[in-house]
């Protein structure tokens, strides 16, 4: 039976190194723990607008949208993403502005329906404690849409609550139907 030989003057040095990392993986990254809630940032006709990251399923560019005719306002078409048909919604009119005629970006909802929301431009994401969230007490197009806002680096922008979107798109297609039954 042989002697462990003892540590030489290269593994003490890196034995504080080695145990550091390792507690690394051990332990919840606090940076994330942290860092709060992740939103989408977009415009629309110019105006800066947020959607929660945690209510996107996916997000897409250039998708075509094969319109319907007598299509309900706001209704852009239908889409493929990942292999699903879903309906797509222009996201601009949803909120009365004019609708888009360029909008190529799509994000998909999250959950068991699959639809999507067109918009112009995306901005990019940004990541925000919950310092960064305020009520939003605006009006306009994002009121009815919006409970709060999310603070950037470049002001406030309207948090659009993809259910209460979700909850327009039915009302509106329950009138069109209504409209359209003898």
């Amino acid at each position: 039976m042989t002697a462990a030989a003892a540590p030489g003057p290269t593994e003490l040095r890196l034995a504080p190194l080695r145990q550091g990392f390792d507690a690394g993986f051990a332990e919840a990254p606090a940076a994330e723990a942290a860092a709060g809630e992740a939103v989408l940032t977009l415009r629309l006709r110019g105006e800066p607008f947020a959607l929660r990251l945690s209510a996107i399923g996916g997000l897409a560019k250039g998708r075509r949208v094969v319109r319907l005719p007598q299509s309900p306002p706001g209704f852009a078409g239908f889409s493929s993403l990942r292999g699903r048909l879903l309906p797509v919604w222009d996201l601009a009119a949803l909120l009365g502005l004019s609708p888009a005629g360029d909008a190529p970006w799509q994000a998909l909802a999250a959950g068991p329906t699959p639809w999507a929301l067109a918009f112009e431009r995306f901005d990019g994401c940004l990541t925000l404690d919950q310092g960064g969230f305020h009520p939003y007490a605006g009006g306009g197009p994002a009121a009815a849409f919006a409970r709060q806002a999310a603070w950037g680096p470049d002001g406030p922008r309207p948090v659009l609550e993809l259910a209460l979107l979700q909850a327009g798109v039915l009302a509106l297609t329950s009138s069109t139907q209504e409209h359209r039954s003898p």
